[in-house]
């Protein structure tokens, strides 16, 4: 209920979100982070980092990512269109299988 009464309050303020988004609010039928409620992005969802949603600044708060990779995985993101599971950041120049070890928990798509 408490969740419900959060997310009228928010499309009464007009802030747009998507179905997706809505759709974790209502289903969830609990508290949600405040990150993903008043955030709107969903860009950091349970601690992990979304590879499709993320700011350059967000990427950076990643181990080992530094602006330049956190470009290039903005740069993947729009070329391909987001990426559709955590293991393809493998994709990106720079990103080895030693990399993704460190930070394949702290991301998610």
């Amino acid at each position: 209920m408490l969740v419900l009464g959060i997310f009228f309050i928010i499309v009464g303020l007009g802030m747009n979100l998507s179905q997706e988004e809505e759709k974790v609010v209502v289903e969830r039928n609990s508290v949600v982070k405040k990150e993903v409620v008043l955030g709107a992005t969903l860009s950091v969802v349970k601690g992990k980092v979304s590879l499709n949603r993320a700011s350059k600044e967000e990427l950076e708060s990643l181990p080992r990512i530094g602006p330049k990779l956190a470009q290039a995985i903005i740069d993947y993101r729009e070329k391909y269109k987001g990426f559709k599971n955590i293991e393809e950041i493998k994709l990106v120049q720079g990103i080895g299988e030693k990399m993704y070890e460190k930070i394949k928990d702290k991301i998610t798509i």
